[in-house]
């Protein structure tokens, strides 16, 4: 397990999105006190070394290097914002796309406003991430539990994980690191105006933006069914 963890470790100097899935190989290292002793393998290291696994097996050797410097918000013009009643929006300079909530959802997945905030970050990371490769990039976001989870990289929540977890694959298949800032909420117009779907108010707030949306990738979906 010493050997494994220190090869991740190295792997992650390259890759900084990968330090997510080492933390629980370090927990299970703390656990032993001897270097003979046993070490239980938990369902939760199952998963990171499945991870793992499933991305070394797509992995080409190949790694650019990433931005010297982290790419401001003004440049990227880059945040999502989340209505209860209505769905959610994103912005990534001219490129858009929203998401109604689907019909099936419980009234309490409703109420998870830390689960919806969080649920554009990870669709503007779907629809845009291969374009971001290799970038350091601050995203505005109005709500501070997930800008603390974001940057935390875990959360306590099981639904949040479920969500959080292929939003960090995403990371570190394109080797983003991502920032997040928490701005007032009524500062976020744009996004806020996209997720209640008050197109008038968008058009007058964002005159550069695409006509159309962005479409939301099939493999997005599933990311939501683990709930």
């Amino acid at each position: 397990m010493q050997a494994l963890t220190g090869s991740l470790a190295f792997i992650c100097k390259a890759l900084p999105a990968g330090r997510a899935f080492c933390r629980r190989f370090y927990d299970s290292l703390s656990s032993a006190s001897k270097p003979f002793h046993w070490i239980r393998i938990t369902r939760e290291l199952k998963e990171d070394i499945e991870i793992w696994l499933a991305f070394l097996e797509n992995y080409n050797g190949s790694t650019p290097f990433p931005d010297p410097l982290w790419v401001p918000n003004n440049a990227l013009c880059l945040a999502s914002d989340s209505a209860g009643s209505f769905g959610c929006g994103v912005i990534f300079k001219n490129l858009w796309a929203y998401m109604s909530w689907p019909e099936e959802w419980s009234s309490d997945i409703r109420r998870d406003l830390t689960y919806l905030e969080l649920v554009p970050v990870a669709l503007a990371i779907h629809i845009w991430g291969e374009s971001l490769q290799s970038s350091k990039i601050v995203m505005q976001v109005d709500n501070l539990a997930v800008v603390h989870i974001l940057n935390n990289k875990t959360s306590k929540s099981p639904r949040v994980m479920s969500l959080l977890r292929p939003l960090l694959q995403k990371l570190l298949q394109f080797n983003i690191q991502l920032h997040c800032m928490h701005v007032p909420g009524y500062t976020n117009v744009i996004a806020d105006a996209i997720s209640r779907f008050q197109w008038d108010t968008f058009r007058q707030v964002a005159p550069h933006a695409d006509f159309y949306p962005c479409q939301i990738p099939s493999q997005f979906w599933p990311s939501l069914s683990l709930l």
